[in-house]
């Protein structure tokens, strides 16, 4: 029966309390923290209540009087006690998030309960227990308490800092202890979609939080836009009733929500990977008020003279674009003898520029650079201006344009294999990735060359980068824009090449590359080994061995096989099919004929050197 909690006095609420103790009266409830990228849990925080219907069910009632009473260390046991009992119970793979003082942390009974035996008798690894730490508890011993902690990291432990955005100890704490996980305060969440300056300092632990590595958990989130907000800030982790409520048992989040994460995500990462050719100009477009032919120059004139920044007006007649007034050539016509007298009450339709450069909303950056690049020079930093269907939407200035198509190639050759120009590892494994969760069908293909090793010892390095080179210049001219939407091949590293399709690929195709390659490969051989048939070299045992000429193989896994959840599951089974592919001798393709989950050996051919 729950403990009927007595009034007043402190004396009789301490003895209620140590019967809850006693009793063990204490309800776990475990709450879901998913990842706000595809609604997969994480892990659970355990939650403690005291007696149902009584004033300590609320666990701000509860831990607030045992501080009074001086018992916190024995209820905080009791509760982190039953929590690893009864999560252990659930058998899940998920990690635990225990709350932890950062008082009762530095209590030397503390680390008897938290041993590694005691959590193996219950079948629970260290590396499965988050300790929770509250940032709004002042720590008066900082040395001591990062000593203790550096303790339990050694065993395995993870921690996390609590209420990030709501304690004493701040950035201080953080860069002390060097967490794995942050948890944003739920004041910082509450109505976030609202407040332009909680939306800055989020924005800034996201950086922060990618820079040192470390996971950023959002809690407290309630209300869809909120849920939103986090989305377009980049936020990894999430936590609050929207999500999921406490549960007494490890319960994942709802289907709806999962549904709805993995559609933002889809959304998010198809215009993130998007390439200059596919950028659309209408997205960087700047919304400027446009003014009608019939405006007196006089207006026009106030309006540069009250704004310095402002070097073009757009001029839109019933919605359609006209004409448009660039600053300097504005002055400079009313700058003419007689040019202010004559002009000031005439409309700006009599000076404007009635053949701007107009460009569809839809239209590539690339494409808009070229057509503004090309226009006479007195026109060549003229604004552009943007319309949907034909009706003004706003404009953007060459700087801007240029600015957007330079930002891009920055990104792309950033992540670049330096040898090949090609996309390195990151974006291949966004490409995969973007491919998994957006198109209906693709295929990735895993191009790897046989015996490149034994040609690169005996050429030399040199010689070698020019077959890698060579290799990447015929990906390219075989899977191109005419025969795919829009074909992506990437430059993993070392011999091992990458192409991801929208589609599945035609086998007649592959065997023309391998056969290309094949015929290609012969000429970058001296002819005394054209002669033997390849080449001798030593093996990786330091044994000589004859290497036949360099052959290519091709592991191809597609969507037909999936489905897959990301790129690592699609790139554990790439391995397998590759496997198989090396091990049939000459240029080869392996198709993985996989129908289900199992491992079944797939279809192969193999093409004619």
């Amino acid at each position: 029966m729950p403990t009927q909690v007595r009034e007043p006095g402190i004396v009789a609420m301490r003895d209620d309390l140590l019967q809850i103790i006693e009793t063990q009266q204490i309800t776990t409830c475990f709450q879901p923290i998913i990842s706000l990228r595809d609604g997969s849990v994480l892990g659970y925080e355990a939650l403690s209540r005291g007696p149902q219907f009584t004033p300590l069910e609320s666990p701000t009632a509860l831990f607030a009087l045992a501080e009074n009473c001086h018992l916190t260390w024995e209820l905080e046991y009791l509760c982190r006690h039953l929590a690893i009992e009864r999560f252990a119970a659930c058998a899940t793979e998920k990690i635990l998030f225990l709350n932890v003082n950062p008082h009762i942390i530095q209590d030397p009974r503390f680390r008897d309960g938290m041993t590694k035996g005691r959590l193996a008798e219950l079948s629970l690894p260290t590396n499965c227990i988050v300790l929770e730490l509250t940032e709004k508890s002042a720590i008066e011993n900082f040395y001591e308490f990062y000593a203790i902690l550096e303790h339990y990291e050694a065993q395995g432990y993870r921690l996390a800092v609590d209420d990030v955005g709501a304690g004493y100890s701040g950035l201080n704490l953080i860069c002390q202890l060097k967490p794995k996980f942050l948890k944003l305060d739920m004041n910082l969440i509450r109505n976030l979609h609202r407040d332009a300056f909680k939306q800055q300092l989020i924005k800034f632990a996201v950086d922060f939080a990618r820079a040192t590595e470390i996971s950023l958990i959002a809690e407290g989130i309630e209300q869809q836009a909120e849920l939103l907000t986090l989305l377009d800030l980049g936020v990894e982790y999430g936590q609050g009733f929207l999500l999921g409520m406490p549960e007494p048992a490890p319960a994942p989040p709802a289907a709806d929500i999962v549904e709805q994460l993995q559609a933002s995500y889809r959304r998010r990462l198809h215009n993130r990977l998007q390439n200059i050719a596919t950028m659309k100009v209408g997205n960087y477009c700047r919304s400027k008020v446009p003014y009608d032919a019939k405006t007196p120059c006089h207006r026009v004139e106030k309006l540069f003279s009250d704004d310095e920044a402002l070097m073009g007006i757009p001029i839109v007649d019933d919605g359609k674009p006209v004409g448009l007034v660039m600053r300097e050539k504005f002055y400079t016509r009313l700058g003419q003898q007689y040019g202010y007298s004559l002009f000031q009450n005439r409309p700006i339709s009599a000076i404007m520029d009635m053949s701007p450069l107009i460009v569809d909303f839809q239209d590539p950056l690339e494409v808009v650079a070229q057509a503004a690049t090309q226009r006479s020079r007195p026109l060549l930093y003229d604004n552009i201006i943007v319309t949907i269907n034909g009706q003004y939407f706003g404009v953007i200035t060459v700087m801007d344009l240029l600015e957007c198509i330079t930002e891009q190639g920055i990104k792309n050759a950033t992540y670049a294999n330096p040898l090949t120009g090609l996309p390195g590892n990151i974006i291949i494994e966004r490409e995969i990735d973007r491919v998994i969760h957006i198109a209906e069908h693709f295929s990735v293909l895993y191009i790897d060359l046989d015996n490149f090793k034994a040609y690169n010892d005996a050429y030399g390095f040199s010689r070698g980068d020019e077959i890698l080179k060579v290799t990447a210049e015929l990906l390219l001219g075989t899977f191109t824009k005419d025969r795919f939407p829009s074909p992506f091949v990437g430059h993993l590293g070392g011999d091992d090449f990458v192409v991801v399709l929208d589609t599945l690929p035609p086998g007649e195709l592959l065997q023309e590359f391998a056969d290309t390659f094949d015929r290609k490969i012969l000429t970058y051989y001296d002819e005394v080994h054209r002669q033997q048939q390849g080449i001798t070299a030593r093996n990786r045992r330091g044994e000589l061995e004859s290497f036949p000429f360099m052959s290519i193989s091709i592991a191809v896994v597609t969507s037909e096989n999936g489905p897959f959840e990301n790129f690592h599951a699609l790139a554990k089974r790439s391995t397998e099919v590759k496997k198989l592919c090396k091990a049939i001798q000459g240029s080869c393709c392996v198709f993985d004929r996989r129908r289900d989950n199992d491992l079944q050996i797939p279809a192969a051919f193999s093409l004619p050197a």
